[in-house]
């Protein structure tokens, strides 16, 4: 499928090998004769490799019956008494996006009894636009029925309209990870 250059836009979401993409920033460039080209960067706007119904098992809410939306993608590499990362299939190997928002939705809409949903990783600041979008979709369908809890490891700070998510979002489940990152020195907190 082609996209005319009129026609591309930050925000606009892109398929990319089966993910979606969200054009975060481009630039018209004309190199000598010939048709125009595009500078892109783009991410990846909620790369959601797991979604599935369980009862919460630890913190807060223990106990709860839960729909787990788990995303790709982490921007720490923890290592622990001779072990990664718990999911490195979520960040050491990141697997590529196998659900959308209609598939939250439809999960959602077919289980009424399941008021939690916890959003995990990975990382899921990482993709903060679309976290707030995954959210605000819920509460679109489903108003304030459902108690939001986001699982992170707390690096990375809310931005722009990422800070939206103060008021949609019921628990922060917040889980540092410090000198066992394996994150560049200059990125950790000592």
């Amino acid at each position: 499928m082609a996209i005319a250059a009129g026609d591309f836009r930050t925000g606009l979401t892109l398929i990319v090998d089966g993910d979606p993409w969200v054009v975060l920033d481009f630039q018209h460039v004309k190199p000598g004769k010939g048709a125009a080209i595009l500078k892109t960067k783009m991410k990846n706007n909620l790369p959601i490799i797991d979604l599935f119904l369980s009862i919460q098992g630890e913190g807060k809410r223990a106990g709860h019956p839960s729909l787990f939306i788990r995303v790709s993608g982490c921007n720490l590499r923890c290592y622990f008494s001779g072990s990664i990362c718990d999911t490195p299939y979520s960040s050491y190997n990141s697997e590529k996006s196998k659900f959308d928002i209609s598939d939250v939705l439809s999960i959602i809409d077919k289980n009424p009894q399941v008021m939690d949903i916890v959003i995990t990783g990975g990382e899921p600041m990482l993709y903060q636009a679309g976290v707030l979008e995954l959210i605000r979709a819920i509460d679109e369908r489903h108003p304030n029925e459902h108690y939001i809890t986001i699982e992170t490891n707390g690096s990375i700070a809310l931005e722009g309209e990422g800070c939206d998510l103060l008021a949609l979002v019921d628990l922060w489940s917040i889980s540092p990870k410090l000198r066992n990152s394996i994150a560049p020195v200059g990125a950790r907190i000592e």
